[in-house]
């Protein structure tokens, strides 16, 4: 089986996005700061005893394993990134990962109070009283803090878009249509016209397969022919394998697939 992940590697996509990282450790930071020093102000208020280390730590810990997690967050985030057109399909992605951001946040918090609280104050932490209350209770702030992350994030990568290349201007009719390369998935012929499919929309535009993909090729998109009828960005590209007649079964990032004609087979060689 032929198969390859088009997606950047893992330092690639840490140096593409540092700067969300780096906001999001940075807001994290100020809330431990705030957190800690409202709950030790509060205690002394109180004077319920409790030893103002518990708070920094407890405060910490959840804190740091947040900005750890975050980076794992980034990441899924782009290689799934939400589409509108599929949504209910995104919504399921992105509350899956959520509830896994909260269970890990969860358990690596409270392994982390354990060994301190043992260490530092020869105790045994305890964390849930209500299983289900006090679980459903973290997730609701666990969803706020993912949220955040997908926010951040999504103002950087924005942000970076707008400094890519420009759009690709096209026509359809009296319709004028702006393509940005990196938006493209796949184009399908449709004699003088070209049927677009796009990361948010359709378009139909008056164009020639040949004359879309030298635009593409042109303006930095990996477009290349895998079809007499098709042409795909080969960065949209998850998956690929041979099927009867050497032909090649493509999935894309975005779920759509593919077939492409063995007499393209070389135009994937860079994804195989």
């Amino acid at each position: 089986m032929e198969q390859r992940e088009n997606n950047p590697s893992f330092k690639e996509q840490l140096q593409r996005d540092w700067q969300a990282l780096a906001v999001i450790a940075a807001i994290i930071s100020v809330f431990i700061w705030m957190n800690t020093g409202s709950l030790i102000t509060e205690t002394e208020r109180s004077g319920t005893g409790t030893h103002w280390g518990k708070h920094l730590i407890g405060e910490a810990s959840s804190g740091m394993v947040s900005i750890i997690l975050s980076v794992f967050a980034v990441r899924a985030f782009q290689l799934y990134p939400f589409n509108r057109d599929q949504f209910l399909r995104s919504a399921s992605i992105y509350l899956g990962m959520a509830i896994t951001f909260s269970f890990l946040h969860v358990s690596m918090m409270v392994g982390l109070r354990k060994i301190f609280w043992l260490i530092l104050f020869e105790s045994n932490y305890q964390f849930f009283g209500d299983v289900m209350r006090d679980s459903f209770y973290e997730f609701r702030k666990d969803a706020v803090t993912f949220s955040m992350f997908y926010l951040v994030y999504s103002f950087f990568r924005q942000s970076a878009e707008k400094k890519e290349a420009p759009s690709i201007t096209l026509k359809c009719g009296s319709t004028t249509v702006h393509l940005k390369p990196q938006e493209f998935l796949f184009a399908k012929s449709a004699g003088n016209y070209a049927e677009l499919e796009t990361s948010h929309s359709q378009q139909l535009v008056r164009a020639t397969l040949k004359e879309l993909e030298e635009e593409l090729q042109k303006a930095g998109c990996d477009a290349v022919r895998i079809h007499r009828s098709y042409i795909v960005n080969r960065q949209a590209i998850s998956e690929t394998s041979p099927i009867a007649g050497g032909d090649i079964a493509l999935k894309l990032k975005s779920g759509h697939q593919l077939r492409a004609s063995r007499r393209y087979k070389s135009a994937l060689s860079a994804t195989a």
